[in-house]
């Protein structure tokens, strides 16, 4: 009698056991999705304290953040972020379009933030971008893409945004 008493107690406990384990799976895959679905960093949202501006130009306003990790001796890394003004959101929706993007919620696009490393000890200028995200202004993700191992570096074009960029994200060269 106490052996079945203790048989059941047991198998009460193992069927506790593994509801609990499946609630914690499916608890895991919900947060993981509801991650996946908007991966952008609060901390890259534009926020006034943090970012500061560097450019004006036809697309809106431009801001830089500098990322606290340096990948190696020379590089910086900075997060760029365009704040779309109207002209600029639409000419960027025409250029998705046209090389054969979703522009689905584009209507509501406010930002684009990039991640870049810049080669700032080098000749010549070079910058390769890690991360883009763009948002709406409530900082939902439109779209998001992470760069692999492979660091695609191109060169910097005089009077660029890219090289005002350049210029606040990079110490002075020492000759």
């Amino acid at each position: 009698m106490a052996e079945e008493n203790m048989q059941r107690h047991h198998g009460r406990a193992m069927l506790l056991s593994g509801l609990i384990l499946i609630i914690a799976v499916f608890a895991i895959m919900w947060i993981k999705g509801q991650a996946e679905k908007n991966p952008f960093p609060k901390a890259v949202a534009v926020q006034k304290t943090d970012w500061e501006k560097f450019a004006s130009d036809e697309d809106g306003d431009h801001y830089y953040k500098m990322d606290a990790i340096e990948p190696s001796p020379g590089i910086a890394r900075v997060w760029s972020q365009v704040v779309f003004n109207q002209e600029g959101k639409q000419h960027y929706i025409q250029k998705r379009q046209k090389v054969g993007f979703s522009i689905a919620g584009y209507d509501k696009l406010s930002l684009r933030s990039v991640l870049y490393e810049i080669n700032c000890f080098s000749k010549k200028k070079e910058i390769c971008i890690q991360e883009v995200f763009e948002l709406t202004r409530d900082g939902k993700t439109l779209d998001y893409a992470k760069a692999g191992t492979y660091k695609d570096w191109t060169n910097i074009p005089p009077g660029s945004i890219y090289d005002k960029l350049y210029v606040v994200a990079c110490p002075a060269k020492r000759e």
